[in-house]
């Protein structure tokens, strides 16, 4: 036999051993490492909000029932946090965050010093008064009645309300509650609400249960966004221990 006829059966053999080796499975490509799933990619809007000086803050005490503050500074727009993935410049742009940032702090200390109010206080939030307004809620303001559909429905109020409790480093992603108040028209006119778990939300009201720590300090951010006919409008806050008796 020629030594190219020896070569050409060596050849043909080894091509003959990686087609067996392939198709049994003995030369396939190593495992992956761990499950091989990728986490989903989470992107929170206003994370930025929680790390940010905050425009006005609110010191609960021992023997106080109701407090209330104005914002009437102007929002501060953020980038948002993006994990497990990375976004665009452009769509960090479309999801940034403006807002203002009220914090309340709430010590282990803090009482109502009411005999007959509720254990717990609540957290409300809503605007100030603008032009074309009427009381709502005795320390908030809404459009009148009458106003226009179309000027109706420029009314709008986004509120997230997130939470540090005592202890932690960092707030909760994900807020506690998240409002979005608009204008619309029904058969009594002009109305404020927010749409909240299939129902119609139209009290101040955005975060019910503020009880004090055992020790330490609860933190709250809320967040506010509350504009009609293009302008910005004062945010205002009222935090109180509401009476069992009205």
């Amino acid at each position: 036999m020629s030594t190219t006829t020896r070569r050409g059966c060596l050849s043909s053999s080894i091509v003959g051993l990686i087609v067996l080796l392939m198709a049994s499975g003995a030369w396939a490509a190593p495992p992956k490492k761990g499950t091989g799933t990728t986490p989903p990619m989470k992107i929170y809007p206003c994370a930025g909000q929680l790390t940010r000086t905050p425009d006005l803050v609110i010191t609960m005490e021992a023997g106080k029932a109701f407090y209330t503050a104005t914002d009437n500074d102007a929002p501060v727009t953020t980038p948002p946090l993006v994990q497990g993935g990375a976004i665009s410049v452009a769509e960090s742009k479309a999801k940034s965050c403006n807002r203002r940032v009220i914090e309340v702090r709430v010590p282990s200390t803090t009482s109502s010093g009411c005999a007959n109010c509720y254990a717990q206080a609540e957290i409300n939030v809503c605007v100030g008064s603008f032009s074309g307004s009427k009381e709502f809620e005795e320390h908030c303001r809404v459009p009148v009645s009458s106003t226009s559909e179309t000027d109706c429905k420029t009314f709008s109020h986004n509120v997230e309300v997130f939470w540090k409790p005592s202890g932690a480093a960092n707030y909760t992603l994900t807020p506690l509650k998240n409002f979005v108040y608009k204008g619309f028209k029904d058969s009594t006119g002009c109305r404020v609400a927010a749409k909240y778990l299939g129902q119609i939300h139209d009290t101040a009201e955005v975060y019910p249960t503020v009880n004090p720590p055992a020790s330490g300090m609860d933190v709250y951010r809320v967040l506010s966004l509350p504009r009609y006919k293009g302008n910005l409008l004062d945010t205002v806050i009222f935090v109180e221990y509401e009476s069992m008796k009205r």
